[in-house]
């Protein structure tokens, strides 16, 4: 043990010599060869300052007062007994700085670790304050954009109200426009059917009373006189006159319209105005004419008397279809000839009356179509609705 222990010395360091060394003098106590430590241990003693390791120092303390005692040398023992408490006392008070150091770098560290975490929450809630303030934000921009979008869609809104006030305050303008000239055309046509009826009663009236004392009187000439060819011919005259001044006063005011109603007076102005002229006339008058007022049916016959008229000057026509048929609250008049028609944009100059007619047919409230082409004839179509007509009727003179 001693070689090794020599050997060490050369080799190995302080400490690992003096724990060498202490296990030499643990062998050397076992065998009660204390002066043998007692040689020993000082210089372990040495080589434990040298080594500057307190533990070991300590042991060889230790090792001193053992042997000491075991020698029988108690100040001895007491001194190296001292010097082992000072350097536990020493290593103790190192551990507790030690210990106090570690639990310093744990609080730091712990310090640090809750500066971290405290950072951590910190930026989290920052984060969570910029989410919120970004959803604010975001809620803010749909409110806006839904508040300019509202009030987009009410200003188009409003500007649709204007402009559909506008179009109903045009109709309205439109209406009463229409509704003053029905009132100025109805107050026309009725000033027109009032004359009528009244050069109807002075032409029957007066000149008749005096074409039937004019007849009277040739009658009496030819009486006293029957050789005379001269009276012969004032009487053919007379009676022609008489028959002109009653198929003029006919016209004016047609006694069969007002006596029988419209279908009878149809028939008889078809009689009159083309039987009369050459003209053969086929009529269908299937419509139930009770149910027009009286104004309807003289504005009806006023029509129909116009298109006749027309067809007898015009139209060179030899047969003429007269058609008035009616469904549910509708009425419709065709007029159709074989004549030899027009072109329709020269219906003004053609002189068919579409002035008289048209009046007429917005009286009524309805639909004028007129079909025509050269050599083709012409189809006059009138539909109106059933009504009452808001006309004054004509006052008796």
């Amino acid at each position: 043990m001693w070689e090794v222990f020599r050997f060490s010395k050369q080799q190995s360091s302080p400490t690992h010599q003096v724990e060498l060394g202490l296990k030499l003098n643990a062998l050397l106590v076992e065998q009660k060869k204390h002066h043998e430590s007692r040689l020993l241990l000082p210089e372990l003693l040495e080589l434990a300052v040298v080594s500057r390791n307190g533990r070991v120092e300590a042991e060889v303390n230790q090792a001193l007062y053992e042997n000491a005692k075991a020698l029988g040398e108690p100040v001895k023992a007491l001194m190296y007994m001292e010097r082992f408490n000072a350097i536990n006392d020493s290593l103790h008070l190192e551990d507790m700085q030690t210990q106090i150091q570690d639990l310093n770098v744990k609080f730091e560290v712990a310090q640090k670790d809750h500066e971290i975490e405290r950072q951590n929450i910190s930026l989290q809630q920052g984060r969570r304050n910029r989410n919120f303030l970004m959803l604010i934000i975001g809620l803010l921009a749909g409110m806006a954009v839904l508040t300019i979008l509202y009030f987009r869609s009410r200003i188009r809104t409003a500007r649709r109200l204007r402009e559909q006030e506008e179009i109903i305050h045009q109709q309205d303008k439109e209406k009463l426009r229409q509704e003053k000239e029905l009132v100025q055309l109805t107050t026309s046509l009725d000033s027109q059917e009032r004359e009528r009826t009244r050069i109807a009663r002075d032409l029957h009236d007066g000149l008749g009373s005096l074409m039937s004392g004019i007849s009277a009187q040739v009658e009496n000439l030819l009486f006293k006189d029957p050789a005379n060819s001269h009276y012969t011919s004032l009487k053919e005259l007379v009676k022609e006159t008489a028959t002109e001044l009653r198929r003029t006063s006919y016209e004016l005011m047609p006694a069969t319209l007002l006596r029988m109603g419209l279908d009878p007076a149809i028939r008889d102005l078809c009689f009159n105005l083309l039987v009369k002229n050459g003209i053969e006339p086929r009529l269908e008058l299937e419509a139930d004419v009770t149910h027009l007022s009286s104004d309807q049916q003289l504005i009806v016959y006023r029509i129909l008397q116009e298109l006749l008229h027309n067809i007898v000057k015009h139209a060179a026509a030899t047969h003429v279809l007269v058609q008035l048929n009616s469904f549910d609250d509708e009425m419709t008049l065709v007029v159709e000839d074989d004549g030899k028609g027009f072109l329709i944009d020269n219906s003004t100059s053609y002189g068919i009356g579409l002035g008289s007619i048209k009046s007429r047919v917005d009286l009524l409230g309805g639909f004028l179509d007129i079909a025509s082409s050269p050599g083709e004839g012409t189809t006059v179509t009138i539909n109106f609705q059933i009504q009452i007509i808001p006309t004054v009727k004509p006052k008796d003179q």
